[in-house]
């Protein structure tokens, strides 16, 4: 390039313009020689120094003629150069070869292909030295139509670099003639075809890749783990992959442009697809309509269909793409699940059966027991004869908290335990606990008291008898294992923030205490602090791991601190709501109300329903004691009976009976409008029976064992109203 550049600049620079003025120059003194020449001739100028003019300027024109000369071969050399440059430094190569085919002229740029020099090849080698044998026949055979034809037009060859490498190329030649007609050279282009073949190879290589990355995209469409297709229009399938094709049984040929998606749908999905068609051409899309597919065999595949909706630059309907859900082992998994659900609840169910039948089983020879007990004891014993009594009550009353702690238990366990939220008073709650637990601390010559705190509200809304359940199974604990010295309760609010409360209550004594490895386990179910605790103390275990989970489950929380030899402390907090506006009130006035006074009325008729022979005699002998008129019913049927020729006061009626049970029997008597009161007397404890009792028409509720003072309570209450 360079080369080039400075040869068009000396060609084309000022000095030629400046030579071409010389050379005018050098005529117009010629003419004027000429016209002295001519005058001086004719004597028309007889100057003696005219001769002496003529003479230099005859010799400044020869000199300025040959100047021009010498400026003109230059320019020719120029262009001869800037030619040869050109021929050289082609993008082709040139060369040209005699009549015998050894070249006798080539360009550089098909020399720096063959690696050669100028003088190795000009007039030393012939083409076919160039080729191979393949080359050489091809050459050979194309000669004769060259020859008569005078031109050979992108012949393909590959041609042999000095160093063996092959470059491919097309030859293009032209015969030359002299003037006899007989062929004398060629001239001849060769165009490197090199980067086209490895363009073509590269092309041809980029477009297996393309069909190979077809292919598989075809492959990932047709064996999808989904189905796919396209519709036009009018509805019609114009794609549909394998995997739906293998759904439906039909082929490709039968579905494409011959079949729509409700040909393959039950009337149900259709009248559904119909249904979401207006909202899906409005919002373009639609996403997972269970539909039922139905195959060519007739069988049913329950479907999710996705689908988007195709329209052109001017928003008219074009058609839809569509993906297809395979839920069919969904749908088996909900099966399986709802038919688990089932037994799960069947299993629940049983188990809630099963603990009724415990619960019913164990508190009814118990209520025999310990209300005997007490009967027994209000009666002229002797010493000894008091004394075996009050073993028996001792030993029925700690049977008794056995078997609650086993029943709730198994109530946790079962997820079966509700919690109420009622209004209660804390300080009659703790004044009950206080009474409750003082005749036990006494024959333990201990010191039980309760701290409650000045600034804590009195009425409060949430579990009393979870909250007495709780207290009674961490303050008992704490006197059953203190020997000597006290059991201090303390009870606190800690936070309070608008209607709610949190309290916090300890139970510290001066017990047994637990070792310290001990004390991460205390609230595990059957774990208690020593191994040979059970066997001294007696118990299940039970009664913490219980006290844990009804605290757990109210949102509150209990830890507690221990040391061997000194005592424990533990410590629950437990969330309350403070009553709205009018309940603490109605709560208080309640509580407040005096206690009914005994009446004895022979006009007062209670009927007793109840299978047991033992709780029947019981029934009967606490009623003659308070002074009631009453009679039996072995089981619903007889009190059926009965009801039918005696007007009662009121029925204290037992649940689980043979022929016709509790449930049954009140059902009836309010179906046929009777108002009698009704008071349950059952041993099932199970969460929400008292909910059921009164649900079904009964106006009270009382567990077995029965206490001689609620149900005396309870019977006065719905008699007097």
């Amino acid at each position: 390039m360079n080369r080039w550049w400075t040869l068009s600049e000396k060609s084309n620079g000022r000095k030629p313009y400046k030579n071409h003025i010389y050379t005018r120059a050098g005529g117009i003194i010629l003419l004027i020689l000429a016209g002295l020449a001519s005058l001086h001739l004719l004597n028309v100028f007889t100057l003696p120094w005219l001769d002496y003019f003529l003479m230099a300027a005859a010799a400044l024109t020869v000199v300025l003629m040959l100047r021009q000369e010498m400026v003109n071969r230059r320019e020719k050399e120029i262009a001869v150069a800037i030619i040869q440059d050109l021929y050289d430094h082609a993008p082709c190569g040139y060369h040209s070869l005699n009549a015998e085919g050894v070249i006798i002229e080539i360009n550089q740029t098909e020399l720096n292909w063959l690696g050669y020099t100028r003088e190795e090849v000009v007039g030393k080698i012939s083409m076919t030295d160039l080729f191979d044998a393949e080359g050489v026949a091809l050459f050979r055979s194309n000669f004769p139509t060259f020859l008569k034809t005078g031109s050979v037009n992108e012949l393909p060859f590959e041609l042999i670099a000095k160093n063996g490498e092959r470059r491919s190329v097309l030859i293009t030649s032209n015969a030359i003639y002299d003037q006899a007609g007989n062929f004398t050279s060629t001239r001849t282009t060769v165009f490197d075809i090199e980067r086209r073949k490895n363009l073509e190879t590269e092309l041809r290589a980029a477009q297996e890749a393309t069909e190979r990355a077809a292919a598989q995209i075809r492959d990932l469409y047709d064996l999808a783990p989904c189905g796919y297709h396209s519709t036009d229009a009018l509805g019609f399938f114009t794609e549909m992959n394998q995997t739906e094709l293998d759904w439906i049984g039909y082929t490709r040929e039968e579905v494409i442009g011959k079949m729509r998606l409700n040909n393959i749908v039950d009337e149900e999905s259709a009248a559904r697809l119909l249904e979401k068609f207006a909202g899906f051409l409005k919002t373009g899309s639609t996403h997972e309509i269970y539909i039922n597919l139905i195959g060519k065999d007739g069988s049913s595949h329950p479907m999710l269909l996705s689908a988007d909706a195709q329209f052109d630059k001017s928003g008219r309907y074009l058609g839809s793409r569509s993906t297809v859900f395979d839920i069919r082992e969904r749908k088996k998994l909900e099966t399986d699940l709802h038919e688990a659900l089932q037994l799960a609840d069947q299993a629940r169910i049983s188990q809630e059966q099963f603990l009724a039948n415990m619960s019913h089983e164990i508190r009814t020879p118990m209520n025999a027991v310990i209300g005997f007990t007490g009967i027994l004891q209000k009666t002229e014993l002797t010493g000894q004869q008091e004394m075996y009594v009050e073993s028996i009550r001792q030993a029925g009353e700690n049977l008794l908290v056995i078997i609650n702690d086993i029943l709730d238990f198994s109530k946790l366990e079962a997820g079966m335990l509700r919690f109420e939220a009622t209004p209660f008073s804390l300080h009659g709650l703790l004044h009950s606990l206080n009474t409750m637990l003082q005749t036990r601390a006494k024959e333990k010559k201990l010191h039980l008291q309760i701290h409650q705190a000045a600034d804590l509200p009195d009425i409060i809304v949430g579990d009393p008898t979870r909250l007495t359940q709780i207290l009674i199974n961490t303050v008992g604990n704490a006197l059953k294992f203190t020997e000597t010295g006290t059991v201090n309760v303390f009870v606190e609010g800690v936070q309070h923030q608008e209607n709610d409360l949190l309290v916090r209550f300890s139970v510290a004594d001066t017990g047994i205490g637990i070792h310290a490895s001990k004390l991460e386990s205390i609230f595990e179910r059957f774990v208690q602090g020593e191994s040979n605790t059970s066997r001294l103390f007696g118990g299940t275990g039970l009664g913490l791991s219980i006290t844990k989970k009804l605290i757990d489950l109210q949102g509150g929380s209990i830890y507690v601190e221990s040391e061997p030899g000194i005592g424990s402390r533990f410590v629950f907090t437990l969330p309350y709501k403070l009553p709205e506006q009018g309940m603490e009130n109605n709560q208080r006035s309640g509580e407040e109300r005096p206690a009914v006074v005994p009446r004895r009325h022979e006009k007062e008729r209670i009927l007793v329903v109840e299978d047991n022979m033992v709780n029947r005699k019981l029934a009967g002998i606490l009623l003659e004691e308070w002074g009631f008129a009453h009679d039996f019913a072995e089981n619903g049927e007889i009190a059926l009976e009965k009801l039918q020729n005696q007007t009662y006061n009121l029925i204290l009626m037992d649940i689980q009976m043979p022929k016709v049970n509790g449930y049954e029997v009140t059902q009836a008597l309010r179906k046929a409008h009777n108002p009698v009161p009704i008071i349950a007397m059952t041993a099932h404890v199970l969460p929400g029976e008292r909910e059921k009792c009164l649900a079904l028409g009964m106006n009270d509720y009382i567990p077995k064992p029965l206490r001689e003072a609620v149900l005396r309570d309870l019977i006065l209450k719905h008699i007097a109203s």
